[in-house]
This record gives C-alpha cells, sequence and structure tokens, in this order.
C-alpha cells in the first residue's frame, strides 16, 4: 500500500490547526514507528487541517499497512480534537 499524503484536521472552528497541532510542541505523531518532524509539516488544504506528510509512494509499512498514532507528551495544555484524517 502506497500513501502519499496525510494530514490531520481538528476541531471546532475554521483557523484552529494551527495552534492545535502545528504549533503543539507537545503533540508526537509516529508513522510506522517513526517520529515525524514538525518542521516538515504545512497548513493544508484548509486553516482547519494540518498535512504531515507529503512524499509520494514511499509511505508503507513493513506488513503492507500504515500504522499513524497521535500522542499528547507530558506538559500539553492544549486541547486537540481530531475531526477526520486525509490520506491520498
Amino acid at each position: 500500500m502506497e500513501v502519499g499524503v496525510i494530514a490531520v484536521c481538528v476541531c471546532c472552528g475554521k483557523d484552529v490547526a494551527e495552534l492545535m497541532v502545528l504549533e503543539n510542541e507537545f503533540l508526537q505523531v509516529e508513522l510506522n514507528g517513526l517520529i515525524l518532524n514538525h518542521t516538515s509539516w504545512d497548513i493544508w488544504p484548509e486553516k482547519k487541517c494540518v498535512r504531515l506528510v507529503s512524499q509520494h509512494g514511499n509511505i508503507v509499512g513493513d506488513s503492507g499497512h500504515s500504522y499513524l498514532s497521535l500522542s499528547l507528551l507530558e506538559g500539553n495544555t492544549q486541547n486537540v480534537k481530531i475531526s477526520h484524517v486525509i490520506t491520498i
């Protein structure tokens, strides 16, 4: 299985992703066991979503599946309400 773009969208509002996800240093995202670097994330396609992965064709787990994990680390004070995940 290949997945090229992965984005998460948050609730509630149209301009909330920057504070909840993009600038949240206590949000850790893993894809297939690898921690994703915040510096490669961007707002996409709307201000309520953050693109976590934008590389086409090379995101696949050893089992043929991809696993995405979002964790809030100790010290987090920001509510993070995920409404949906986009994969293309």
